[in-house]
């Protein structure tokens, strides 16, 4: 009884979050993970929490030149803690390590990612992310405040790069296909809904990422459920 969470070993990826509101105790899962995907370790997980390091997106920094999409952290069994392994090391000479830190109050939800760069001698670039999976109703849902903001639309592609853009709305509906990385956010923002929402806090973390699929992304993932965008 009361709000849990629920974690696999395998990434440190949290895939349910349940809890109640100040004004409506029922327990809800707040964060969304596909019925499709397995949770064996065999792909990554289709929704939850994962976590991105060292490496967002396609990997184009010549240090994760070696490394999938959106790094190895995700993909590794870990509890709390993680360092170079055979298989990271196959992908990443740089010496970290790396502790994850949840805590679950009543009503709030913290993940801390802790980065330690284990050498004396040697500095490496990294890049992270929550890439959190809300569970709300995507039509309905609206994110504030991201007026003014630049931001990068990867669904537009000019040269082969995100077209640059400043976001002009007070709020940004995602009614579309939505795949978006806002800069110099600020460090907290909501996700309103008719009869819900999340508060957001951030610290350290500059940029955010808005990616919704739609339909017209969402039924190419073979992980992805009926409806799940």
């Amino acid at each position: 009884q009361g709000p849990s969470v629920e974690l696999l070993w395998f990434g440190a990826h949290i895939i349910s979050w349940t809890t109640g509101t100040k004004t409506n105790p029922a327990l809800t899962d707040r964060i969304f993970t596909s019925s499709k995907s397995p949770l064996d370790g065999s792909v990554p997980v289709r929704g939850g929490i994962p976590i991105v390091f060292p490496a967002f997106a396609y990997p184009s920094h010549p240090d994760h030149l070696k490394m999938g999409v959106h790094g190895f952290a995700r993909n590794e069994h870990c509890r709390s803690t993680l360092d170079p392994v055979p298989s990271i090391e196959a992908v990443w000479d740089k010496s970290f390590h790396l502790d994850y830190v949840i805590t679950l109050k009543e009503f709030s939800l913290t993940t801390t990612l802790h980065v330690t760069n284990t050498s004396t001698s040697i500095p490496f670039d990294f890049q992270y992310l929550f890439h959190t999976y809300h569970a709300c109703p995507s039509k309905d849902v609206r994110i504030k405040p991201l007026k003014g903001i630049i931001w990068y639309d990867k669904t537009q592609l000019t040269d082969g790069q995100s077209t640059k853009k400043v976001e002009n709305r007070e709020v940004d509906p995602s009614l579309e296909w939505t795949d978006a990385v806002f800069e110099a956010i600020p460090s907290s923002y909501e996700l309103v809904w008719p009869g819900g929402g999340v508060d957001v806090k951030t610290s350290g973390m500059r940029d955010m990422v808005i990616w919704n699929p739609r339909e017209v992304v969402g039924r190419k993932i073979p992980e992805m459920e009926e409806g799940g965008w």
